[in-house]
């Protein structure tokens, strides 16, 4: 026999309204109460009414989270971290892959408004232009949070990490350490943390009243290690003189210290490396690869308590301002670049 509200308050002694309110939350309930209700009914196996829930408070309690590329241990590692905290709160997640793919990212928001799904958590391709679709989900009773990469045109909630300033604080680092003749493999042209990662890069370099080399300046899709030697190969193969190197993952810079290895280079003497995302793998190869390190379980608290915000503002009916949340990320140094 099917378990119900009622079972519930019949044996706690409270009414069927305070087992409701405090199973979701309600901010009029003590938080004591909460507490006990929601162990009694998971001792006892109760089972909400999701479509019964829907019909009273018209809300899915699904969330759906949207990357660019599930196969990259930045994105895997942070939807993981994002899991746990949308389930904690009650929510059931819904993950889809857009594969770099702008077409694929419009689907995957239909999709999820179609299942009214109660927020979106997006970090946009590196080929997204259109945010039509973007509007569409502001428009909609779903909250929508961007992280990671954004999209400056729209004010919705965002977190995000330091891109412009870590940029061009690692530059600073390798011009003190007296390298000029810097590489910098960006993601793409029209991403917005791809932009302030180069600004941050130009600026570097501005202070500094050293002139950047476009030939240094590499745009690479695939980010995997055969890319990295690929870039490399050619740089040299081009005559093109490099003495650092930074990359925007850590594969493509392992790929390219592996070729410059093969070809003579003493790594960090002739060039030094830097990644980022600040992989497990770095620190297998030698030397140990430097990198950026960034906070994911703090990005994924931050974008996890925006929505419960956004959320108990909505009940209570308040409009509160846009806010962007930055995340400072900071350079691990090993042994390729001091």
């Amino acid at each position: 026999m099917k378990i119900t509200i009622k079972d519930i308050a019949k044996a706690l002694e409270i009414s069927t309204t305070t087992v409701s309110k405090a199973m979701n939350d309600y901010s009029d309930i003590g938080s004591e109460t909460k507490k006990k209700v929601k162990e009694y009914a998971e001792k006892i196996g109760y089972e909400p009414n999701i479509h019964a829930s829907f019909l009273r408070t018209k809300k899915t309690k699904l969330i759906g989270i949207v990357v660019p590329n599930l196969n990259t241990n930045f994105y895997s590692e942070l939807v993981a971290s994002l899991i746990v905290r949308i389930t904690k709160n009650g929510y059931l997640p819904i993950v889809l892959n857009s594969a770099e793919s702008e077409q694929v990212e419009s689907e995957n928001l239909e999709r999820l408004m179609r299942q009214k799904v109660d927020g979106i958590f997006i970090s946009l391709t590196k080929e997204t232009t259109s945010t039509v679709y973007l509007t569409k989900v502001m428009s909609s009773s779903s909250s929508l949070i961007t992280f990671s990469n954004t999209s400056k045109v729209i004010t919705c909630n965002k977190v995000v990490f330091n891109d412009k300033a870590i940029i061009k604080r690692v530059t600073e680092y390798l011009i003190n350490k007296g390298n000029s003749k810097i590489a910098f493999i960006r993601k793409s042209l029209i991403s917005q943390n791809s932009i302030n990662q180069f600004i941050g890069f130009r600026e570097a370099h501005e202070v500094n009243k050293i002139s950047i080399d476009n030939q240094r300046i590499v745009v690479s899709k695939q980010g995997t290690l055969s890319e990295g030697y690929r870039i490399a190969k050619e740089l040299f193969n081009s005559g093109i003189q490099i003495d650092g190197f930074i990359s925007y993952n850590d594969p493509l810079a392992i790929g390219a210290m592996t070729f410059y290895k093969e070809n003579g280079s003493t790594i960090p003497n002739d060039i030094r490396f830097i990644g980022q995302e600040n992989s497990e793998i770095g620190t297998f190869f030698t030397p140990e690869l430097s990198s950026i390190k960034q906070n994911l379980s703090l990005m994924a608290e931050k974008i996890m308590r925006l929505f419960l915000e956004e959320q108990a503002e909505l009940k209570q009916k308040k409009i509160s301002p846009i806010k962007r949340e930055e995340i400072k990320a900071e350079l691990i140094e090993r042994a390729s670049s001091i």
